[in-house]
């Protein structure tokens, strides 16, 4: 047997070892600093320490896993950003032999800063589990959450499985839709019933730039500052509101005005219209899904209407300066 021999060469980076076996030339690349990426590693695990809460993370078989939220706080932490690069629904339309159907979303997490990006891949189906709360929303949804976690991830270095990969939970128990009082008022209270009847929701709820086929989206900005988003389907049967963050759904500008004097007047003078409010556990608003013919003066004043209540809202849980002295 011929031995392998290493090749002495002025024109090979010292980061590239070149060892040459019989015809085959095999690269080693080396990793950076040693002691920096110790430092950057200690970095993470003292971000999950430190940053967050019992929230952020779910028990599953005596395991501890990150959810959404988790990853969420970890791109902030390290300025990743996202984007969707492509998604399918299988079938196309309906259903299969089975029953169900499943979604297919690619998303691709990338730093600008050092031009380092991940790809992410996952799906979400129908099969996995019973009930689904908004069907066609919520498995999109779950979909997009994995791959968006699962591109984070690799790219931060976390390498591990979201919970969201475990179990369906993009909509938990104890969160809750509630649906439209029937009649206008000027305080409109939020029921904390869940609406009776199943309501399959087709367009999109989402605050991200997305590309579909069929949906156009109005940003909702003041501005250069995002407010939120209202996606709406190209025959105006339905259209979704999200803030830019989820705002507290008892706020003035949300129970006083947006809720009785924009969508319960709306819902009086068209009785096709419906709407329902998405509110999470802890009172906040995290979006509206309309249903009915909207008209291109009402998609425009449904989103001029948000986009003022959602920036009141947020700027309500903004704590105000202290006066120097005070």
């Amino acid at each position: 047997m011929s031995e392998s021999k290493v090749e002495s060469r002025s024109d090979v980076p010292t980061s590239v070892i070149q060892i040459e076996r019989g015809q085959a030339l095999v690269e080693i690349v080396e990793p950076v600093n040693i002691n920096r990426l110790i430092d950057a590693f200690k970095k993470l695990q003292e971000f999950k320490s430190r940053l967050l809460t019992k929230d952020d993370s779910v028990e599953i078989k005596g395991r501890q896993y990150l959810r959404k939220s988790a990853w969420r706080k970890w791109a902030l932490a390290c300025a990743v950003s996202d984007e969707v690069l492509s998604f399918e629904r299988v079938p196309a339309q309906g259903k299969d032999q089975d029953g169900s159907f499943y979604y297919r979303i690619v998303v691709r997490a990338f730093h600008k800063p050092t031009g380092r990006s991940s790809v992410g891949v996952a799906v979400a189906s129908r099969a996995e589990k019973k009930d689904w709360a908004h069907e066609e929303h919520d498995i999109f949804a779950l979909a997009h959450t994995r791959a968006k976690n699962r591109a984070i991830a690799d790219l931060v270095g976390g390498g591990e499985v979201s919970a969201e990969e475990i179990v369906p939970s993009e909509t938990p128990q104890e969160n809750r839709t509630v649906e439209a009082a029937p009649t206008p008022s000027s305080s409109t209270p939020m029921p904390p019933e869940a609406p009776k009847e199943a309501w399959t929701i087709r367009v999109p709820v989402t605050k991200d730039p997305i590309a579909v086929e069929g949906v156009r989206q109005l940003p909702l900005i003041n501005g250069t500052t995002a407010i939120g988003i209202m996606n709406v389907l190209a025959d105006g049967s339905e259209a979704s509101i999200v803030p830019e963050r989820p705002v507290p759904a008892d706020a003035a500008p949300i129970r006083s005005f947006l809720v009785p004097k924009v969508l319960d007047a709306m819902k009086a003078k068209h009785p096709h219209v419906e709407y329902r409010l998405d509110i999470d556990e802890n009172d906040m608003l995290r979006s509206i899904v309309i249903r009915g013919k909207l008209e291109d003066s009402q998609v425009k004043e449904l989103a001029s209407a948000s986009k003022w209540a959602f920036q009141r809202a947020t700027e309500s849980q903004t704590p105000k300066p202290q006066r120097a002295g005070s």
